[in-house]
């Protein structure tokens, strides 16, 4: 008798309290993050084909407009390093193909990653830190994500 195959994503997610001290950026790295828009995000694809996918160009670009606000990561000299989310309450979740059910002050960050090369840097650290920073500051009480490595559906 073949396994009986589950058809739910089980989101294992990880909580962080707002209230509590935020870790630091270091400010030696001087790393911006810049709201996604299509003109970025086309910039950021023409520089790194290899790390932004034409396929993630895509999903990206579909983002824009949404509740799903995009953020790109640049170094002090322009270079784009990586890209990363962030969603406020209940929304849509394109990575899961579902709409996320969080409390309307909590916010979920997801979607991160870093240009290969760039990797080792603290590009993520910042992008997190940044990002429950700016979850503070719109009042936000929770962030949730899931953990490293959680699995993906397959692309549609």
């Amino acid at each position: 008798m073949a396994a009986r195959v589950s058809r739910v994503e089980r989101l294992t997610t990880f909580v962080r309290e707002l209230d509590s001290p935020l870790p630091q950026v270091d400010p030696a790295r001087a790393y911006q993050l810049v709201q996604a828009d299509p003109a970025s995000l086309h910039a950021f694809r023409a520089a790194e084909p290899k790390a932004m996918t034409e396929r993630k160009l895509g999903v990206l670009l579909g983002r824009v407009g949404t509740d799903e606000q995009g953020w790109l990561v640049r170094g002090a000299d322009g270079e784009w390093l990586g890209w990363c989310h962030l969603l406020r309450g209940s929304g849509p979740n394109s990575r899961i193909g579902h709409t996320l059910r969080l409390r309307p002050d909590d916010v979920f960050l997801y979607d991160d990653a870093t240009v290969p090369r760039q990797r080792r840097r603290g590009v993520h650290g910042f992008t997190i830190a940044r990002r429950l920073e700016l979850a503070r500051a719109s009042g936000a009480a929770r962030a949730v994500t899931p953990p490293a490595g959680s699995p993906r559906p397959p692309p549609a």
